[in-house]
């Protein structure tokens, strides 16, 4: 009797537990003995270029009382890991900093988990967005002269912060005559080998297409051949 009489004790204090508002994974935390925590996350960075990092930052703390967790809290994006960093206390205050790079174009929606200790009970944070919009880039073009009287080497260079490096076509506009297009290579570079008549004034203009990373750009140069 008196242990049936425990039973039905410690189902009623657990039911009056969870009915107070607290998330169902926190519920084995309490009949463990551990107290409950409460995750937040923030970002100063809720819009960047690609190439750029993402700056976050977590603070876990009890969710009554004080105290200082510790352990460490994990950053992701659904099920993939961002970033882990350990808890510190910073001003008072138990907070994990990272800072994520190699984020695509696009919009991220991240989540922070706090691991728990032996005190504090595991928590995740509400979601905060990054958007990564398209990095820009800078076009120039070079005429480079042959070894042959008229004949030039018009090169392109593409321009970019960061890997991976830009990719797509570059399209060549001879004093306005049909667009030429080019592959740009691998080091962002495209070359359009083309022969003039010496003594002769031209105006050429490439236009980069950009890709999925990189947005499209444009440059001329007028020259005496």
């Amino acid at each position: 009797m008196h242990l049936i009489r425990r039973s039905l004790l410690f189902s009623v204090l657990l039911t009056a537990t969870w009915g107070g508002g607290l998330a169902v994974a926190s519920a084995p935390a309490f009949a463990a003995g551990l107290t409950a925590s409460h995750i937040g996350l923030s970002t100063t960075t809720p819009s960047i270029a690609f190439g750029q990092s993402a700056l976050l930052r977590a603070q876990v703390k009890p969710l009554t009382g004080t105290g200082a967790p510790t352990g460490t809290v994990t950053f992701a994006e659904g099920t993939t890991t961002l970033a882990t960093g350990a808890l510190a206390t910073i001003n008072g205050a138990q907070l994990a900093r990272v800072s994520i790079n190699g984020l695509t174009v696009g919009t991220h929606t991240i989540t922070a988990t706090y691991s728990g200790d032996t005190t504090y009970a595991a928590s995740t944070s509400k979601p905060v967005t990054v958007v990564v919009a398209k990095a820009a880039t800078t076009t120039k073009i070079l005429a480079n002269k042959t070894t042959k009287p008229g004949k030039y080497n018009l090169t392109t260079i593409v321009t970019f912060k960061t890997a991976p490096a830009p990719t797509g076509t570059v399209q060549y506009t001879i004093d306005g005559a049909a667009p030429i297009t080019v592959t740009l290579q691998s080091t962002a570079r495209a070359h359009l080998i083309t022969t003039f008549i010496v003594g002769t004034s031209h105006t050429v203009t490439v236009n980069y297409s950009g890709d999925a990373n990189y947005l499209a750009s444009t440059a001329s140069i007028t020259f005496t051949a």
